[in-house]
């Protein structure tokens, strides 16, 4: 059977990421990075790793202002990725838990007591 097509558009984001990323490892080709990445988060806005890596091509075509709203778009990203883990986490365990168990944020568990 084959892939799903969310699969497959993960696949087909992977891909220019790791293209746009080896061409930064190589030194070459900054603004055709930069292009690889852009697609990433054109199709994944929340796809930290391409921000990070786009902040980078900005810095060695030496546009410093655009590298520090790329990190601050890549925290944004980060921040939001966490939020929706924890969210999802949390769902998942008010659905295995009884009425009045509660999870806190360190994942210790207790019972409310009334």
């Amino acid at each position: 059977m084959g892939d799903s097509p969310l699969q497959q558009r993960l696949a087909d984001v992977h891909s220019h990421y790791d293209t746009g990323r080896q061409l930064l490892r190589e030194g070459r080709a900054p603004q055709a990075a930069i292009r690889q990445l852009e697609y990433c988060v054109l199709r994944d806005v929340l796809f930290a790793p391409a921000y990070e890596r786009m902040a980078e091509a900005y810095d060695l075509i030496g546009l410093p202002g655009k590298e520090e709203e790329l990190r601050e778009q890549a925290r944004f990203a980060h921040q939001k990725n966490w939020e929706r883990k924890v969210e999802a986490e949390l769902q998942s365990q008010s659905q295995r838990d009884p009425v009045g168990a509660d999870i806190t944020p360190a994942g210790m568990r207790f019972r409310s007591v009334v």
